[in-house]
This record gives structure tokens, C-alpha cells and sequence, in this order.
């Protein structure tokens, strides 16, 4: 899979977490808005994460990146707005 679809996981308040598989270059917009999501590692090969796609999920999300990211862009829209928090070395949970 090279690209989790807009709206995806939009408002799935009992997902928790998620494995994106190595491979995935999109991560589409509003994709997790509303979910449950507490945790997340977004793939090395991940190149673009659209508008909103962590906008307003129910808890606050950690979110890694893992070593070598690809990442090019991010959406101008309230990505990751208000809850998501970046691990201070950013390094994925072992």
C-alpha cells in the first residue's frame, strides 16, 4: 500500500493504534481525525502527510518518525493541530 486514503480512520475512536507498513509514501488528509490514535511510527518511506490528517484526535498522539524519513511535505492546515507531541529524541519506541 502506498497511501492511506482521506478520511481513513476519521472519527474510529476505539483505534488506539496503528502499523503503517514500510512502503507507505502518503498519509491522505483528515485520515486520523477523531480516532482514539495514542501512538504512531511513521515509516522511513512516508513523503508527503496531507492537511488535517492528525487534526483533533480524542487523546494526545506520540508521534515518531523513524531514522532516514523521506519526509518532504507536510500539510499547511492544522496537521497536527492540537494533539499530537513529538518525542524529544523523535526516536521510534523500541
Amino acid at each position: 500500500m502506498k497511501r492511506v486514503g482521506s478520511y481513513c480512520f476519521y472519527g474510529c475512536q476505539h483505534l488506539t493504534d496503528v502499523t503503517l507498513s514500510r512502503g507507505l509514501e502518503v498519509i491522505g488528509r483528515r485520515c486520523f481525525v477523531l480516532s482514539g490514535l495514542r501512538e504512531i511510527v511513521i515509516p522511513r518511506t512516508v513523503r508527503e502527510i496531507e492537511d488535517t490528517a492528525f487534526m483533533h484526535t480524542t487523546m494526545y498522539v506520540d508521534l515518531y518518525f523513524e531514522p532516514g524519513s523521506q519526509l518532504q511535505l507536510v500539510g499547511k492546515q492544522d496537521t497536527f493541530f492540537p494533539t499530537v507531541r513529538l518525542a524529544d529524541d523523535n526516536a521510534p519506541p523500541a
